[in-house]
């Protein structure tokens, strides 16, 4: 569907900086003209596609986390700040108009800043649930962070480049990756906005990766002591669900989140902090997973 849609908020977009008109893509009570002209007075430039609260809470005495790459490169030290990010990987880039750093940046940030507040909490108190709307929050963010992935980003780019949609990229892999933020990001945005507005189209509140992760069991898993890691892809996908079927080359890959999707995965593993995860399965709510398998499907889910 992103692919098919990539042309769509493109031109929307180049519209809205052309005229100042309103998105009509967008809820009346979603997004305004004024979100995508204007510029930040501080310009950011390290744009983080796993967020540093969550990074954060798996460093050292020191700041600094143990980094493994896939690519067998040694392993090194680094602090969160310089770990999972693009410099301006997600600045919008429009025809005619300087590049904004900033836009994309402070609307993520509203989404971070409300799953922070939802982890900080089961952190400093462990015996809390996870009602419904901390439920809501994290579905929330964690359609974030599927949608921003580099690895996702770039695969719709390249199949939007290969089918010729329609959409020119002047400006390069930039712009180009740009243009795939905007299909993705400005329907995601508005309808976090306006999540809890009864008075809106549901249409208009509606996102696929939020209504499928909503049909799962949600569990917080608690660990006694630190035990799990985390990588550049926090929502790991895998198995597939009874009576599903699956897209993966064989079933061993099933378990690197290849071939399925959310509708179709047995669970989500999701690691928060070094001793505490989430697990979200179809059957019944399950709180007992070991550490080493939790550990197996964010390792296996790495891109990077």
């Amino acid at each position: 569907d992103s692919v098919r849609t990539v042309s769509e908020p493109f031109q929307a977009a180049r519209a809205l900086a052309q005229d100042g008109r309103e998105d009509r893509g967008a809820p009346e009570r979603g997004m305004r003209s004024e979100d995508t002209v204007c510029m930040a007075a501080s310009d950011k430039k390290k744009h983080h596609f796993v967020p540093q609260f969550l990074l954060r809470n798996f460093t050292d005495a020191a700041g600094q986390l143990e980094v493994w790459r896939l690519d067998e490169s040694p392993p090194y030290r680094s602090t969160a700040t310089d770990l999972a990010h693009r410099n301006h990987g997600h600045t919008l880039i429009l025809p005619n108009r300087p590049p904004n750093p900033n836009l994309f940046e402070d609307w993520m940030g509203e989404i971070e800043s409300a799953a922070s507040d939802v982890v900080r909490r089961l952190t400093e108190r462990p015996r809390d649930k996870l009602g419904a709307e901390d439920k809501d929050v994290l579905a929330w963010f964690l359609s974030l962070q599927w949608s921003r992935h580099r690895h996702l980003l770039g695969s719709v780019r390249g199949e939007t480049e290969t089918n010729n949609d329609g959409v020119s990229y002047d400006g390069g892999e930039k712009a180009a990756t740009s243009a795939v933020l905007m299909a993705t990001m400005f329907p995601l945005f508005s309808a976090w906005r306006i999540r809890q507005d009864l008075d809106s189209r549901p249409k208009d509140r509606w996102n696929s990766v939020v209504s499928d992760l909503h049909q799962l069991q949600w569990s917080v898993l608690r660990y006694k002591a630190p035990s799990l890691v985390v990588s550049d892809n926090i929502v790991c996908i895998s198995g597939v669900a009874d009576g599903e079927t699956h897209r993966a080359p064989t079933a061993a890959w099933l378990a690197h989140g290849v071939g399925i999707t959310f509708w179709n995965c047995a669970r989500v593993t999701v690691p928060l902090t070094p001793s505490m995860g989430l697990l979200l399965t179809r059957e019944s709510p399950c709180y007992k997973m070991k550490c080493t398998d939790f550990n197996q499907y964010t390792v296996f889910n790495s891109r990077e």
